[in-house]
C-alpha cells in the first residue's frame, strides 16, 4: 500500500466558477452599455445559484483530497493517519501510538493500548432541508475508536473521509470501510503483532 497524494482542489479553477465569471464578462464586453447592467442583475441569480453549488462541490473534493495516509513505506517504523484534526501515529521502534481529536493529543505505549473498535453511521436522510445536519452527524459519529488506559481520555475517535466519491453515497461510504478496514489491520499487525 502506498500513500495517496492527491491535487488539491480549488474553488476558482471550478468550472462553475469560471463559467459564472466568464458570462459576466462576456456581458459586460458584448452587451450596449445601456442593457449591461440589466443583464448583469439578471445574471445575478443563477450565478448566485452556481457558486454555491460549486462551493458544495469544492468542500467534498477538498476534505477527499485532506487524508493523508502514510504505511511504513520506508520501513522506517512510522504508520500514520491524518484527516483534518485527527490524527493517528503508530511509532515501532518506540512502541509508542500518538493520538489526536481536535486540540487533544496524546502518545502511550502499545502497552496502555485495550483495544479498538469502528463505527460506520449512515441513513436517515429525507431528502429535506435536516439532511446536511444528519449527514455531518452520522460523519462525527463514524470512525475508529481506540480504548487506552487513561481516566482522562479512556476513548479516541479517529476520524475518517472517503477519498473518492461522498459519505453519504455507496462509493465513499465503502471507502471509509476500506481506509478503517486497513487501519484495523495495521493495528493488529503493529501492536499485537498478528
Amino acid at each position: 500500500m502506498s500513500s495517496l497524494s492527491m491535487k488539491k482542489p480549488s474553488y476558482f479553477r471550478s468550472l462553475r466558477v469560471l463559467f459564472t465569471i466568464g458570462v459576466a464578462v462576456l456581458i459586460i464586453l458584448k452587451a450596449k452599455p445601456t442593457d449591461a447592467m440589466g443583464m448583469l442583475i439578471l445574471w445575478c441569480i443563477p450565478a448566485f445559484f452556481l457558486l454555491v453549488t460549486a462551493g458544495v462541490s469544492y468542500k467534498h473534493k477538498k476534505d477527499n483530497a485532506s487524508t493523508v495516509d502514510y504505511y511504513n513505506e520506508r520501513l522506517d517504523g512510522f504508520w500514520s493517519h491524518e484527516f483534518n484534526d485527527s490524527k493517528l501515529l503508530l511509532n515501532e521502534k518506540q512502541q509508542t501510538i500518538t493520538i489526536k481529536n481536535g486540540m487533544n493529543e496524546k502518545t502511550y505505549p502499545f502497552s496502555s493500548v485495550i483495544g479498538w473498535h469502528f463505527n460506520l453511521d449512515s441513513g436517515g436522510y429525507d431528502g429535506g432541508f435536516g439532511t446536511g445536519a444528519i449527514r455531518q452527524q452520522n460523519l462525527n459519529n463514524s470512525g475508529l475508536f481506540i480504548e487506552v488506559k487513561d481516566v482522562m481520555f479512556p476513548v479516541w475517535q479517529v476520524k475518517f473521509y472517503p477519498q473518492k466519491g461522498k459519505f453519504h453515497q455507496d462509493k465513499g461510504y465503502n471507502d471509509v470501510k476500506m481506509q478503517i478496514t486497513r487501519w484495523l489491520r495495521v493495528l493488529s499487525q503493529v501492536i499485537n503483532k498478528e
